[in-house]
């Protein structure tokens, strides 16, 4: 997520739409994917601190807890985090869903960049729009016609001419500071 916060927020300071909602963006991205643990088929990484009988067990909780749709879990997650930010956060993740973008397109330039710089970041890192699309394509076994698919390079070029950079090298650029700096960002939350 916080690679994800550091493609979004370099979008968001290079698009030319000045009023765009930076702290949105920034703050969707870095809460985007909090219930993906229910999706999770394998844990086995060398960054997992804790075993896999652990996770499965944290996955079940939140399984039952939330939803078996990774989707609708991160709602209801943002929903129960009581944050003062939750209204705008709720909707560009509910309006970034592949299903939402799929049925009715993009709603502002927030979600084309959130959607965007999710998918220039895979479970390995920063690896750029067309390397992401790839993977999603294999790994979920799309057809290349898939209309999410479709929606989103749609989506490229549409953001490619609102950034004054070319799209293509976000895979080149060094986020390790943005990244760094992303840690340490502070969402509020109601008392």
């Amino acid at each position: 997520m916080l690679e994800v916060a550091a493609v979004a927020s370099h979008l968001a300071d290079t698009v030319e739409d000045k009023d765009i909602n930076k702290k949105d963006i920034v703050e969707w991205a870095l809460l985007h994917d909090m219930g993906n643990i229910v999706k999770f088929k394998d844990f086995i990484s060398p960054h997992m601190k804790l075993g896999e009988d652990y996770w499965r067990k944290v996955q079940k909780k939140f399984t039952q807890k939330y939803s078996d749709d990774a989707h609708q879990a991160t709602i209801k997650i943002i929903k129960e985090m009581n944050l003062v930010n939750e209204q705008p956060i709720l909707h560009l993740i509910e309006n970034n869903d592949f299903r939402a973008i799929s049925h009715n397109g993009y709603q502002s330039i927030e979600t084309r960049i959130c959607d965007y710089a999710d998918m220039c970041v895979s479970p390995h890192g920063i690896v750029g729009f067309d390397k992401r699309i790839e993977d999603l394509i294999k790994r979920y076994k799309l057809d290349k016609s898939d209309l999410s698919t479709k929606t989103r390079k749609e989506n490229s070029i549409e953001l490619n001419k609102k950034v004054n950079f070319e799209l293509k090298t976000i895979n080149k650029i060094d986020f390790s500071d943005l990244i760094e700096k992303l840690s340490e960002y502070d969402i509020s939350l109601k008392i």
